[in-house]
């Protein structure tokens, strides 16, 4: 279940993301995402368009990229290395970011004792931008910026630099996989699908352990998947502003 606003279209995003094949995206965290993904995918040519892509995003949604540039001007032709990191990663690197804009997704289900339990998938609106460049007279550049969703419908889209110590991580976690992008292995709605499973032989208890050890059948557990006792309890706007405006009882 999903509480995600319907996200407007952008037309100066869907012109650089047509750049890569794609007709339109929508102007959200995941379409930014997947937009870029696309882009990269492509290899060294997309590197231009993603870039653009984030120039965009980052500049306010306006046509023009050189409102906002995440690198110098002219400095593409020493781009060494492009790359994203999802948002299960960014949690892990950057545990004392307060992230806005959680997305919460759960599956009602039941304990080997027949006991109600809720496995919650919490996710994290954000992702990371990599880059690398190699310029002839200062040396290698590593950059990681970290957009998040604002909250906002004009300027859908927040930004900060990582610190330089994580972005040096992201390169070596990059160099030791191999892998064209730092993302986590599984998708976090399967990993909830295997607690759900293991629920079946073990109580909300036992489970809960297991999360707290990031094992649960032999898989890792990423961040924001966990499980607890009871149903799930929707409050809906209606009910939700009684409660907020209800006067507090009387001394």
């Amino acid at each position: 279940m999903s509480f995600e606003p319907k996200p407007d279209k952008s037309t100066e995003l869907n012109l650089f993301a047509q750049l890569c094949g794609l007709p339109e995206i929508s102007q959200d965290i995941k379409g930014l995402y997947t937009a870029l993904r696309t882009c990269l995918s492509i290899g060294r040519e997309g590197w231009g368009p993603a870039i653009a892509l984030v120039n965009v995003a980052l500049g306010g949604n306006v046509a023009a990229p050189d409102v906002f540039t995440i690198i110098p001007p002219g400095y593409i032709k020493y781009l060494t290395r492009v790359a994203l990191v999802d948002e299960v990663r960014v949690r892990e690197l950057l545990r004392d970011i307060p992230f806005p804009r959680v997305d919460r997704k759960w599956i009602d289900t039941e304990d080997k004792k027949g006991e109600p339990a809720t496995v919650w998938v919490e996710r994290v609106r954000a992702f990371g931008f990599y880059v690398e460049y190699k310029h002839p007279d200062y040396g290698v550049t590593r950059q990681l910026w970290i957009v998040y969703d604002a909250g906002t419908k004009d300027y859908p889209y927040k930004y900060f630099p990582a610190p330089t110590a994580v972005a040096e991580l992201v390169s070596e976690m990059l160099d030791k996989t191999g892998a064209p992008h730092y993302e986590y292995p599984v998708a976090v709605e399967e990993v909830a699908m295997a607690v759900k499973e293991a629920l079946r032989e073990h109580t909300v208890e036992e489970i809960q352990e297991l999360v707290a050890q990031r094992r649960v059948k032999e898989t890792d557990i990423p961040e924001g998947v966990y499980v607890t006792k009871g149903r799930a309890v929707v409050v809906h706007s209606d009910e939700a502003k009684r409660r907020r405006h209800k006067p507090p009882p009387s001394p």
